[in-house]
């Protein structure tokens, strides 16, 4: 058949067809839809297909990103994970600091919208024995299962030990790099040497009834500093001098650009290449 340049009637008129196309796909109303009542399994289900247990910037996290026109749901969500059983493995018998999830609701680009919890408290409390009680049926148990270790280290404070804090670097690197399309994987962490540290007595007192910045302060200033993260830069794979470094603003700085300590606290422990040279990983 010979091709041959379309009209200008002919373009407008598939343009306009286009147009029309699921135009109405985003205009409806709430109420009209029909309601489903937000179960365990439902919920189970959709973090599954859309849900994630991860690390970020060293922080533990529950999140779950679907397109915005689903906002609607996140909403339903956040509302039942604010009325989650207390059910802590260690603590006092009731919340006396009123730890409940508030999930924050919040856009993620131009059209995408992500709840997520980060307090540690709220996970360790609520959140993860939650999960614990359930059945996942995907790959996503996996990633569940490292961060629950993850939370347990923190919540209970073993992170502020060099042993601890190790440990916990190792699930943040393996969590972050299980998903990798290269050939080389982060090593799989301890599990034995995990829960021989979970086994020990608990770091932070948390029947004490002090919020969790108070604990960490008092160990702060028993250890006479920081107990934070360093970060070590590699240039092409060639630790730069002054490494590891307190935070990623000091970073940053080594760098020569303080504007990039988020760019730092994206590429931690993935492997991912700043400038295509630097690479960044967590310290104890």
């Amino acid at each position: 058949m010979e091709k041959r340049k379309l009209s200008k009637e002919e373009l407008n008129k598939i343009l306009k067809i286009k147009s029309g196309m699921n135009s109405q796909r985003l205009q409806f109303n709430i109420n009209d839809l029909p309601k489903r009542s937000l179960t365990p399994s439902r919920l189970l289900g959709f973090v599954e297909g859309d849900g994630t247990f991860c690390i970020s910037n060293m922080v533990p996290t529950f999140a779950i990103k679907q397109h915005s026109k689903n906002i609607h749901f996140f909403y339903e969500i956040a509302e039942f994970l604010n009325k989650l059983p207390y059910c802590p493995e260690i603590g006092p018998k009731i919340d006396k600091l009123n730890t409940k999830p508030t999930p924050g609701v919040s856009p993620d680009g131009p059209n995408a919208s992500i709840l997520s919890v980060t307090n540690i408290l709220q996970l360790y409390n609520y959140i993860l024995p939650f999960f614990k009680s359930l059945r996942f049926i995907s790959r996503k148990s996996v990633d569940f299962q490292l961060w629950e270790l993850a939370v347990k280290l923190k919540t209970l404070g073993h992170t502020t030990n060099p042993e601890g804090k190790k440990c916990f670097i190792e699930i943040n690197k393996y969590i972050n790099k299980r998903y990798t399309t290269k050939a080389l994987v982060a090593e799989a962490p301890n599990l034995n040497k995990i829960n021989e540290i979970l086994n020990h007595p608990p770091i932070f007192d948390l029947s004490s009834g002090l919020s969790y910045k108070a604990l960490s302060d008092i160990v702060k200033v028993s250890k006479k500093g920081h107990s934070g993260f360093g970060v070590n830069v590699y240039d092409n794979g060639k630790l730069v001098e002054g490494s590891p470094f307190s935070s990623y603003t000091q970073a940053a700085l080594a760098l020569g650009n303080i504007n990039i300590s988020s760019v730092i606290s994206k590429k931690i422990d993935t492997d991912k290449l700043y400038k295509g040279r630097y690479t960044f990983e967590s310290s104890v």
